[in-house]
This record gives structure tokens, C-alpha cells and sequence, in this order.
């Protein structure tokens, strides 16, 4: 039974109920009442102090030795209320402590003790706010509690490192090209920063690296990888063929001269790798990188747009944005061309 999630939390809730019966009907009461309540009345449920309720009850379980089923109730309470209501993810974020009570209880926690669904609290929070509200959770620290938890439970820890990477991959959708990520800074400067970097060298689970991998792209995005492991980044994404990051990466012409080793711009290209994230690598090539950069990439889209003039059916059958795509970068490489070098050089590039 320990074994099945679904079973061990029964199981959880069901010797709680022996040990503290009053506690786990008076939850089960608040729950079945969230249940019951449609959006606007869920909202003024915890108006009217529903959430300081389970804060009292997360508060208590911090001071002494309280079972893991209360905490998991008050869990089941918190998705009853919201669950597809981002009004009432943003009041319990905003307007209660209940978040910052958790954090408190789970920094009490040894790693023998932080189970799955400890995560559930973020997960569902998460999960029910829209992308630009992301950032209340940066706000309450629940990135820094994530990365500073000892796990003991390595499908643990990459249940926890989803949540933190979808808090941070969620900025991304409203920064402008060449702007960095809002949170690299304040991140950088208290060591989270350095504690995903570390994580993900020392990290054997290439799931859990994809994940780490997300977090740290976003993070470095228009920004200067650390040189000692900027290699070890730029051959994991070449692998993994991560080309949305790696345009985040290219943004930064430091970055350049790595991604562009052993000829990869060639590489853009290929069949199998060729989509617009490549694309946009390129562009940020061409729009920040140093004279040696910018000749590599420009002449690498000239040869392609040559050559895809020799196959334009399939170009336009299978790829049509990407044809044209292409067109556009030439032209602008082309420009880049025109420009700095003189007619015997294109014709000889």
C-alpha cells in the first residue's frame, strides 16, 4: 500500500483520524463546504477567514509533532478553493500568510520527511494562475524554498524543480528580445542562482537536468554564461536539441563563440533540427555577435537560401514558414553583407 501515492495519503488521513479525530472532522468539514461553494462564493470564503484557519493549523503543525494528515487536508481544502479560480489563487497569495506558514513548515521539515505532495500547495497554486501572475510566488520566496530543501526522494525533488521551473519559465512570455529575466539578479546575488547551476552538474537524472536545464536558460537569458561551464550547457542543449533555450542564450554575444564551435552553424539547418527557435538564433547572431560571428552565420544563411531555391516545393510543402524565414534572414545577412564586405568575397563566400 505504501507504495501506491493514492494509497500512502489515504493511509495518511485514515491514522490521523485515529490519533486526532477532532481535527480531521473539522477539516473534512471545511472541505466538503469548499466543495460545495461555486467560484465567487469559494472567494468569499476565504474573505471571511478561511485561510487563517488553515494557517493556524499549518502553524501548529510547525510547533509540535502534528500527523501528515492534517497537513494534507488542509491541502485538499486549498485545491477545493482553487482549482480553475485564479481570483482566489491571487487572494490566498496576497492577502493571507497561509504561504508564508508553509514555508515555515516545510523549512521545519527534515529530508526524511518531505513527501510529494508536500508540493502540492505550489503545484496547485501554480497551475491555476495565469502566466503573468507567476511572479506572486517569486514574491513569497517559493523558489529559494524550493532549491534550499533537502530531499531525500530524488522523484521528489523533480516534482519540486518542475514547480520552480514553471514559475521561472513563465516570465519568459513577457520579456522583449535582448531583455534579461527579472528574477536573475535578486537570485544571483542570494546563491539560488549558484544552487541550480550546482545541481545541475552534479545531476545524474537526465529528467531532472532537462528540468534544471529550463530553469537556468530562462535565468541566463541575454545573459553571460559562467565560463567554466558554459561548454557543459551548450553540449547539453546540442544533445537534447533545446533550441528555445539556446535562442535565450544567443542574446548574449559572449555566449556566441561557444554555440557556434565546431561549425554548428551549418547545423541550423539540417532537416532534423531546423525550426523557428533556430531561426531567432541566428537573428541574435547576426543582430549582436562580434565581425567573426556575424560572417559565419550570414554566409550559412546565404548557402542555405541558395540551396533552398534548388528545392522550393519542398520548402514550401513541408516548411513554408521556415522558407521564408530564411528569405528574411538573408536579407538581412545580406545587408550585413552589402555592408562590410566587397563583391568578391560574397561571390567566393
Amino acid at each position: 500500500m505504501k507504495k501506491n501515492y493514492i494509497c500512502e495519503e489515504l493511509a495518511i488521513v485514515l491514522e490521523t483520524s485515529f490519533v486526532d479525530p477532532q481535527t480531521v472532522d473539522f477539516l473534512i468539514r471545511l472541505q466538503r463546504t469548499a466543495e460545495r461553494k461555486g467560484q465567487k462564493e469559494q472567494v468569499e470564503l476565504i474573505k471571511e477567514g478561511l485561510m487563517q484557519m488553515l494557517s493556524q493549523e499549518i502553524e501548529k503543525a510547525t510547533q509540535k509533532n502534528v500527523k501528515d494528515g492534517v497537513i494534507y487536508l488542509v491541502g485538499d481544502i486549498v485545491l477545493e478553493l482553487s482549482d480553475n479560480n485564479p481570483e482566489a489563487c491571487k487572494m490566498i497569495i496576497q492577502e493571507t500568510d497561509f504561504i508564508d506558514k508553509y514555508i515555515s513548515y516545510l523549512n521545519s521539515l527534515s529530508k526524511s520527511q518531505i513527501k510529494n505532495w508536500h508540493g502540492y500547495y505550489f503545484t496547485t497554486l501554480s497551475d491555476n494562475l495565469p502566466s503573468e501572475d507567476q511572479n506572486l510566488l517569486f514574491e513569497k520566496g517559493v523558489i529559494q524554498t524550493i532549491v534550499n530543501l533537502d530531499f531525500k526522494d530524488k522523484e521528489c525533488s523533480l516534482e519540486y524543480f518542475k514547480i520552480e521551473s514553471s514559475i521561472i519559465e513563465a516570465e519568459n512570455q513577457r520579456l522583449k528580445d535582448g531583455e534579461q529575466h527579472p528574477y536573475m539578479k535578486q537570485l544571483s546575488e542570494d546563491g539560488t542562482l549558484t544552487k541550480i547551476l550546482q545541481a545541475f552538474i552534479n545531476e545524474k537524472n537526465e529528467d531532472k537536468q532537462r528540468i534544471l536545464m529550463n530553469s537556468l536558460g530562462s535565468l541566463y537569458k541575454a545573459a553571460p554564461l559562467p565560463i567554466d561551464t558554459q561548454k557543459l550547457i551548450i553540449d547539453f542543449l546540442r544533445k537534447e536539441k533545446k533550441f528555445e533555450i539556446m535562442s535565450y542564450l544567443a542574446e548574449c554575444p559572449s555566449n556566441h563563440d561557444t554555440i557556434l564551435m565546431n561549425d554548428y552553424e551549418q547545423k541550423f539547418f539540417q532537416k532534423s533540427l531546423t525550426e523557428m527557435h533556430s531561426i531567432r538564433i541566428i537573428y541574435s547572431i547576426i543582430k549582436y555577435g562580434n565581425e567573426i560571428n556575424k560572417k559565419k552565420v550570414s554566409a550559412a544563411v546565404k548557402e542555405e537560401y541558395y540551396s533552398s531555391l534548388a528545392r522550393p516545393e519542398q520548402y514550401l510543402q513541408n516548411a513554408s514558414l521556415q522558407f521564408w524565414t530564411i528569405v528574411f534572414c538573408f536579407r538581412f545577412g545580406h545587408q550585413y553583407y552589402d555592408s562590410h564586405m566587397d563583391a568578391a568575397t560574397i561571390e567566393s563566400a
